[in-house]
C-alpha cells in the first residue's frame, strides 16, 4: 500500500528515523525507571537508620524558654511615652521633623495649608511658606504660633497675594524651642 503525500521527502524513508528515535526514547525511559528504583531501594535501606536518629532526638528532653510576663498597662503606657520622646529626638539635636510637623498640624487653622517646609536640625530654625484664604486666618495662625510654647522668634518675612486662587501666600521664619 502506497501513501500519497504532498511532502517532497517520501514517507518510506522516514520510517527508520522514527523507529530509531522511538528506540532511543524507550531506552531513556528504561534508564529512568532503573534509576528511580535504585534510589528508592537506597532510601528504604537508610530508612531504619533515619528512624533511629529521629527517635533518639525526640527522646532528648528539652527545656522550654522561661515565659516573659507581658508588661502591665501602666508600664506599656510609660514605654510608649519613652518611645515618643526618643522618636522626637534626632541624634540629640532637638525635635525631629515629624514631631514638629505634628505640633504645627494642631496649630494650623482651617483654610491654611503648607506649601513648603524646611528645618535645620542643628540650629532649630524653620522656614516655611504657607497659604491662607484670608488675612484673618493668617493672623490666627501667627497668633497660635506665638502663643504656643514650642516655637520662638516667629517672624513673617514675606507676604504675597495670589490673584488667581484668591489666596495669600506668606513666608515664616521661626525657631523650635529646645
Amino acid at each position: 500500500m502506497k501513501f500519497q503525500t504532498h511532502f517532497s521527502f517520501p514517507l518510506g524513508r522516514l520510517i527508520p528515523v522514527l523507529a530509531a528515535s522511538g528506540l532511543i526514547f524507550a531506552l531513556l525511559a528504561v534508564f529512568a525507571g532503573f534509576s528511580m528504583g535504585y534510589f528508592t531501594l537506597r532510601y528504604l535501606h537508610q530508612d531504619p537508620f533515619l528512624e533511629k536518629q529521629l527517635s533518639e532526638s525526640l527522646l532528648v528532653p528539652r527545656e522550654d524558654p522561661p515565659a516573659v510576663p507581658a508588661p502591665s498597662d501602666g508600664e506599656l503606657s510609660q514605654l510608649r511615652d519613652r518611645l515618643k520622646a526618643l522618636a522626637a529626638l534626632e541624634a540629640g539635636e532637638g525635635p525631629s521633623i515629624p514631631s514638629v510637623l505634628e505640633r504645627l498640624e494642631v496649630l494650623l487653622p482651617d483654610g491654611v495649608r503648607f506649601v513648603s517646609f524646611q528645618q535645620d536640625q542643628r540650629s532649630g530654625g524653620i522656614q516655611m511658606v504657607v497659604e491662607a484664604s484670608d488675612l484673618e486666618k493668617l493672623s490666627r495662625f501667627l497668633a497660635a504660633l506665638e502663643g504656643d510654647g514650642a516655637f520662638t522668634r516667629v517672624n513673617l518675612s514675606k507676604q504675597t497675594p495670589d490673584h488667581e486662587d484668591h489666596l495669600i501666600q506668606f513666608s515664616l521664619d521661626m525657631e523650635v524651642r529646645r
